[in-house]
């Protein structure tokens, strides 16, 4: 794999006539692993879903540089991002860490001090190209205000199976998803494209856009070929998405217990477990949507009256993301009155969630309901 460069120039977005920023699809691309030990063997690096955002960029967008560790059994851990070359251009990319979470190693061979690079590179909605759009079009992602532009990109395939109404479907295949494997965190997209004959049958069947699931690629074209449509309206140019993630979560590793982390200061009474408030656990939004579970562990004070204070995570798995999500529950909870309050208490965080359900996949050729 060739080495990426450091930074990707899209200074050749330009400001919209209206004043208005530009609407942009940013697309990401790892790069190579380097570890301390070695370059790990690798079974799959996750590819992020593309991002949208509405914004002028002027200069160049740094990379974004994550640092992790590989367990024994090829798992991803320890993820943390690194300062950036250009600190101050937020973009959307929050799926980079739960699609790094989900990547797979060869087991066996544990790594330490990993390090990845993803780059980036943006596109005017307009003018990206049809891949990228077809991608954050069909696959779990933030939703902007003109996700209207992405879809006509995204349904930019020369045709005329979109102008004025949409053919008629008089019967629809489905793919049998139970039936195709899938590694628990990671999400496969497919866009099958097809043309419509005279009598109302799909023909030039083809895969135009994969995640590399060649068994979700060819289920796809199987259930387009059993569609039917109303006779006498021929059309080209139609297409029909779906991806397919595995409905068990990607676990956590073992959360070490809770004498692991010393308490610190005067301590927290061990028999004093009481809140009078905990806000609801919310999970990470971009680790739900791969189905990647997590833990932290936490440590903070309680004044006399309640108040929690001073929250410091202190480790969290598989990424800092959790960490970060944790203290921000812990910070909002309040313990009941005491007489002194406490100071280091130790909190365990558990991000646990049941099965996945597929999302509802369009008939084509109507988008997909909000996600």
């Amino acid at each position: 794999m060739p080495i990426l460069p450091l930074f990707v120039a899209v200074s050749t977005i330009a400001q919209a006539p209206s004043g208005a920023p530009p609407k942009v699809l940013f697309d990401f691309t790892p790069g190579p692993v380097t570890c301390e030990e070695g370059s790990p063997v690798a079974i799959a690096i996750e590819r992020p879903v593309p991002a949208a955002g509405a914004l002028t960029v002027s200069r160049p967008i740094a990379d974004y540089v994550f640092t992790f560790r590989i367990d024994g059994a090829g798992r991803v851990g320890g993820i943390a991002l690194q300062p950036r070359e250009v600190p101050n251009l937020y973009l959307p990319a929050t799926d980079l860490q739960p699609a790094l979470a989900a990547s797979r190693f060869a087991a066996g061979a544990p790594k330490s001090q990993c390090t990845i690079r993803y780059r980036v590179a943006a596109y005017p909605v307009a003018e990206a190209p049809v891949a990228i759009a077809q991608r954050f079009f069909v696959l779990p992602h933030d939703r902007v205000y003109f996700e209207r532009d992405v879809t006509l990109r995204a349904r930019d395939l020369g045709g005329n199976c979109y102008a004025g109404k949409a053919p008629t479907m008089l019967l629809r295949g489905f793919p049998d998803l139970d039936s195709i494997p899938q590694p628990s965190g990671a999400l496969s997209a497919t866009v099958a494209a097809f043309d419509i004959d005279r009598s109302g049958k799909p023909i030039r069947i083809r895969t135009i856009t994969s995640d590399g699931n060649l068994m979700l690629d060819e289920a796809m074209r199987r259930a387009v070929a059993k569609s039917r449509y109303k006779p006498g309206d021929p059309r080209t140019g139609c297409s029909v998405p779906y991806f397919r993630r595995q409905p068990n979560p990607l676990t956590a590793p073992q959360i070490p217990p809770r004498d692991t982390f010393p308490a610190s200061g005067e301590g927290c009474p061990a028999e004093d477990s009481r809140w009078a408030f905990l806000p609801t656990l919310t999970f990470p939004e971009p680790f739900r949507r791969r189905g990647v579970e997590g833990w932290a562990v936490v440590r903070y004070d309680y004044a006399p009256w309640g108040q929690v204070q001073n929250v410091t995570v202190l480790a969290s798995e598989p990424a800092a993301a959790f960490g970060d999500q944790a203290r921000q529950i812990i910070g909002n909870a309040r313990r009941t009155a005491s007489p002194r309050g406490a100071t280091g208490c130790i909190e365990r965080v558990r991000f646990k969630m049941g099965k996945l359900g597929e999302m509802p996949d369009p008939a084509p050729p109507v988008p997909p309901p909000p996600f």
